[in-house]
């Protein structure tokens, strides 16, 4: 914890938070509902509460949830029958869609358009594939034919590959051999047979029943060495493609909950194989040990689709809840929850890495594309939720923290008690330099954003050039550590606050001190006026104490029940929120030094607050790992964000306040954005393109 502990909180004081408007009471209910619902993995239901939610008084947590219902870049031309299975063009430029109505459409990546259609199947396609050169499409249907076409909708060859069902069909990288997977019934029952096929001759090479359950889906390993397939036997076996002996295999018997595979993945390094399951969790398995890897919990129905990215660091799923999850492939944690589609989630397409002239790799795309029992084909970009996640960059754990005044930078806490700077828009990190050798307590950018002030639980104190990392001031002032330090909005002075019962304020010009202002005890958090008017100190007794800048003098001070974490000034500096460990923020009027408003958080301590930019909104983060919003003038709670693991150490919202920028014990660093992502990425892209 980056501040002392503090006895618990004595005062019984409720200031009444209640709103007696019906029109603001519906609103509320519409967009808890709507919350809830996003939580539960029902965006229909949230979609339908967010579209009903009164216009009077709709805020930040309104337009939040309505980004959050679609996340999407886009929707392809509609089609007129499910589309069950898609493959990209080597190149990335085509895709190619098997649909239930016997029909593989082919589409234009760029322009979303239809451009092409193969017509023939007399039944379901179920699986469609591009071969290497990009010039022909391979597809498995209900009809029991495997077929070859060529772009202009000619079947170059056929064959019947047997089976009943459903079935699926992979072409291996080389483009010269087929596996085809479907089932058949026997005197003793169903049984899954799998087949291994010549393209040239679009003749049967090896066949081998498995399992007494429909083989529904079939992979070829990335460098075309195995082979494998799920079922709906609970079970996934692989093959090497040269030996073709006794399968490795994989299952979820120890899972008492029904789990049929409905799609698998290998890991582009071919190490690990990934499977979807009717139970609702996915499961990973080790292709070396045989061993289970990971679990991934989350999606609250059935999974029906999954994919490695492009580099193996994440997972895609995507499931009969309508919900597409992007996981840790390490640690299995979720990483994003992202939403668009009303219905199931069928199948995941990453669009293929782009290769220079000379083969070498170009880089890896961002986008994927997923089909829907909605009918409908949506892009993402696979960045989406990912932001900050440079393993460079990060630290375990991360309590220094501060955005830029322009908002274009984000500055944390780095490995080592080095800093790390991140673009604010994409969460790229920009650089990482050394600081203070131990964990960074306290971060502030310079109202010009050249220069970065921070500090820690040691006695030094540093003033960093935020381009370079070089030292500009090293201070040694203090006789103890600190938790806070601050710039003043006009650029004149930086200050601490200090375990040693001082508040230090600096000249930011040359770095000499200005004063050390004494209080009763050690201090937690300080904080400029906007007009730099006051230096605000929280203060271990409960005080929080207003010192002019014009004189040093003590101009004001309010007294808490209990110690004070955090503090801000309203925008336009008439009032000041307070937070802490009597589990409620509290909002004074800075003139009279009256309490105005309390926000009870029950039984949580605060360790963040914020204003929000036009000051109608105020963040808290708490220990039960969560963020509320609350409405400035009621007090009334309008929004609880509860998708954290750990508790929220740091807010800071954006400058036009479109965006809450949320620290979760450094473990995490979310972005939660009221800008639907596919305008947020074209607003993004014209300013760059200017």
């Amino acid at each position: 914890s980056p501040t002392p502990n503090a006895p618990p909180n004595t005062d019984n004081t409720v200031i009444s938070t209640e709103i007696s408007n019906p029109v603001k009471q519906s609103y509320l209910a519409h967009v808890a509902a709507a919350n809830a619902s996003l939580r539960l993995n029902e965006p229909n239901e949230a979609r339908r509460w967010v579209n009903s939610t009164p216009t009077a008084g709709r805020g930040w947590e309104y337009q939040y949830l309505s980004a959050s219902l679609d996340q999407s870049l886009g929707v392809f031309d509609s089609l007129s029958a499910r589309p069950l299975s898609q493959d990209f063009s080597s190149d990335g430029k085509l895709l190619a869609v098997a649909c239930e109505d016997s029909v593989i459409r082919i589409y234009d990546f760029e322009s979303k358009k239809i451009t092409g259609e193969l017509r023939g199947h007399k039944d379901i396609v179920y699986s469609v594939k591009f071969f290497p050169s990009g010039d022909k499409i391979l597809s498995c249907s209900r009809d029991s034919s495997l077929r070859i076409w060529n772009l202009n909708g000619d079947v170059i060859a056929q064959a019947n590959a047997g089976g009943q069902g459903l079935q699926s069909a992979d072409l291996n990288p080389a483009g010269d051999k087929i596996v085809y997977s479907s089932w058949k019934r026997t005197p003793e029952g169903v049984v899954g047979i799998v087949s291994l096929w010549d393209v040239s001759m679009m003749a049967k090479l090896w066949e081998r029943e498995f399992g007494d359950k429909p083989i529904v889906i079939v992979r070829f390993s990335p460098d075309g060495s195995h082979f494998a397939v799920g079922t709906w036997g609970w079970k996934v076996a692989v093959w090497n493609t040269e030996k073709l002996g006794e399968p490795k295999v994989f299952d979820l018997d120890d899972v008492p909950k029904y789990s049929a595979i409905d799609d698998i993945a290998f890991s582009p390094d071919g190490t690990k194989i990934a499977a979807a399951s009717k139970n609702g969790t996915p499961r990973v398995w080790s292709l070396v040990t045989g061993e289970k890897l990971l679990d991934l919990h989350g999606h609250k129905q059935p999974v029906m689709s999954i994919s490695f990215s492009a580099d193996g660091n994440q997972i895609y799923t995507g499931g009969n809840d309508a919900s597409i999850a992007i996981w840790d492939a390490q640690t299995g944690i979720r990483l994003a929850k992202l939403f668009g589609h009303s219905d199931a989630v069928n199948s995941i397409e990453l669009q293929p890495i782009e290769k220079n002239s000379d083969s070498s790799q170009a880089h890896i795309t961002n986008k994927f594309t997923t089909t829907s029992a909605d009918n409908t084909i949506r892009i993402w970009d696979a960045a989406t939720g990912l932001e900050f996640q440079d393993s460079v960059g990060r630290a375990p754990h991360s309590y220094g923290f501060c955005l830029s005044n322009d908002g274009g930078l984000l500055a944390t806490g780095g490995k080592e008690g080095s800093v790390s700077i991140w673009n604010a828009h994409s969460g790229q990190l920009v650089k990482n330099f050394a600081a203070l050798g131990n964990t960074i307590n306290s971060a502030d950018f310079s109202p010009d954003g050249k220069h970065l002030v921070v500090c820690n639980w040691n006695n030094t104190l540093k003033v960093l050039d935020a381009e370079t990392g070089k030292e500009s001031f090293v201070l040694e002032t203090m006789t103890a550590g600190s938790p806070s330090c601050v710039f003043s909005p006009d650029g004149k002075y930086f200050a601490a606050g200090s375990a040693d019962k001082q508040a230090y304020v600096w000249n930011s010009k040359n770095g000499k001190i200005v004063r050390k202002l004494e209080h009763e005890a050690s201090l937690t958090y300080v904080a400029f006026s906007p007009d730099s008017r006051y230096l605000a100190c929280a203060v271990g007794n409960g005080e929080i104490v207003l010192w002019s800048t014009k004189d040093w003098a003590k101009a004001k001070t309010f007294t808490e029940q209990g110690i004070i974490h955090c503090l801000d000034f309203s925008p336009n500096g008439k009032e000041i929120v307070t937070a802490g460990r009597n589990n409620q923020a509290r909002i004074w009027n800075v003139e009279t030094g009256q309490p105005m408003l309390a926000l009870e958080e029950s039984d949580n301590l605060i360790w963040s607050v914020a204003y929000s930019p036009n000051g109608d909104r105020i963040a808290t983060g708490s220990a039960d790992n969560s963020i509320r919003i609350w409405d400035a003038q009621s007090g009334a709670c309008t929004l609880i964000i509860s998708d954290l693991s750990d508790p929220v150490y740091n807010l800071a919202f954006s400058p036009d306040g479109t965006r809450l920028y949320a620290n979760s014990s450094g473990t995490e660093l979310k972005v939660f954005d009221t800008v639907p992502v596919s305008e947020r990425i074209q607003s993004q892209s014209q300013t760059t393109s200017k």
